[in-house]
């Protein structure tokens, strides 16, 4: 997330957001590199964000993030997996 920045702006009228863009990101990149549906991620999200998000709040954040952002995300997500577990390693 730090190199990608936030996948939307928040507003700023209104209620503040329960939930900043950035950890609904996180959720969302968890979700889709682990292929796990929307109640599996509910009951995951106390251990990525120490806090429960809905999941219907988990939908509604993947209708707003683009799908390009989340792929680079993906990819991020595997160079840095990559670069600390080598493949020569690992064998």
């Amino acid at each position: 997330m730090r190199k990608l920045g936030p996948p939307w702006q928040v507003a700023k009228r209104g209620r503040p957001p329960e939930h900043q863009p950035e950890e609904y990101a996180e959720i969302a990149i968890y979700r889709k590199h682990f292929n796990m549906s929307l109640r599996v991620a509910e009951g995951d999200t106390p251990f990525v964000l120490c806090k429960r998000v809905d999941h219907s709040d988990i939908w509604w954040a993947l209708q707003r993030i683009p799908l390009g952002y989340l792929n680079r995300a993906i990819e991020l997500l595997f160079e840095l997996i990559v670069e600390l577990f080598p493949p020569e390693v690992v064998r």
